[in-house]
């Protein structure tokens, strides 16, 4: 069935009950040996326009996946304090308490020049910390593969144990199977994430956040006892009632139960052209406080276009940031990139946040 014209995308399905995690090299080999050819020997094609056969050879730039899949094929572990590919062992998070999960929050500061005021920021940020240390450097292709070489492939022998990868000493699980190509170790970007998912779960997550939805927002209780251990934001800390209960007092970034009312009956009346995204009257709970079924796409217009006017009842100082991030997106979407104009919106959106 799989080799059937109207099954061929079942030729990339993977079966089995489980994911295969690391154990997806075996199920590259193939792949990998066919690049390898058409690397080295290339392969006869027929060039219709000058009625002629030549030899064409490829090579693979790089890989697009979401964030799970990056740990997965690149070999680096996405999961824990070193979390960022990029930085590696240089860039380590912090612990979350109550959250019970690790957070990057402060991590961004060493990218400020050596004199800049926020360095020695003792309380808008990390309370009582300071910054004095060098931005993480990525490392030249050459010193990647010079520690990578040595790893065991999965192909190799499943079940070795990489040295030092329990002690946080680094993140690495395996020498990935893409490491085989003869070029692979002289790419400087050997693997992407994919823009639509980072989008979809930044708008999600602000979404439900503005919204205050329970179960859904992230400031939570357990985020409030988090803040109050790590941060000097009095305002945002839990308080206690007469009878002894905890409530956590309302952020300037979470809206009324009116707002929010008011905000899903303006998005009920948006009228978009036709293709262009889904009806919003149908992604409106009926109890007007939420949203509901929203996809991809949905987002994505969501959070580049409608979102200055649907949160327009924020604060300055919490709208306007969140407006840069809309514009970020909307600048890494377009047909020319400026590195410099997305530069200055992630600077701005870092430290208004």
């Amino acid at each position: 069935m799989c080799m059937t014209r109207p099954y061929m995308f079942l030729s990339s399905v993977i079966p089995g009950p489980h994911n295969l995690k690391s154990k997806i090299d075996v199920y590259l080999q193939p792949l990998i040996d066919e690049l390898k050819m058409l690397w080295n020997e290339g392969i006869h094609t027929y060039d219709v326009h000058k009625n002629e056969t030549f030899k064409m050879k490829a090579a693979l730039m790089w890989t697009v996946n979401d964030f799970p899949a990056y740990g997965i094929l690149s070999g680096w572990s996405t999961h824990g304090a070193l979390s960022y590919p990029v930085c590696q062992d240089q860039l380590c998070g912090t612990y979350l308490q109550y959250g019970w999960k690790m957070s990057w929050f402060d991590c961004h500061r060493c990218f400020l020049p050596r004199n800049h005021a926020f360095r020695r920021n003792r309380t808008a940020f990390m309370k009582g910390r300071t910054v004095h240390g060098q931005p993480p450097q990525r490392l030249p292709p050459e010193m990647e593969w010079q520690k990578v070489q040595h790893l065991p492939k999965v192909t190799d022998d499943p079940g070795i144990q990489i040295e030092g990868f329990s002690e946080n000493v680094h993140n690495w699980t395996k020498r990935s199977i893409f490491w085989d190509l003869p070029y692979w170790q002289h790419q400087l970007l050997r693997h992407n994430l994919d823009v639509m998912h980072i989008e979809k779960n930044f708008c999600e997550n602000i979404v439900n956040t503005v919204m205050d939805v329970p179960g859904k927002s992230k400031d939570n209780a357990n985020a409030r006892l988090d803040i109050e251990e790590m941060c000097a934001r009095e305002e945002l800390h839990l308080r206690t009632r007469e009878n002894g209960n905890s409530y956590k007092p309302k952020a300037k970034f979470a809206l009324s139960v009116q707002q929010r009312r008011s905000f899903c009956e303006w998005l009920c009346g948006v009228s978009l052209l036709d293709g262009y995204c889904s009806n919003f009257k149908n992604k409106v709970d009926p109890s007007m406080t939420k949203l509901q079924n929203m996809k991809s796409h949905d987002y994505h217009v969501f959070i580049e276009t409608l979102l200055p006017i649907a949160f327009s009842a924020l604060p300055d100082d919490v709208l306007e940031p969140l407006v840069a991030l809309g514009e970020f997106f909307k600048n890494l979407c377009a047909n020319v990139l400026r590195e410099d104009l997305l530069m200055d919106i992630v600077g701005f959106i870092l430290f208004r946040m």
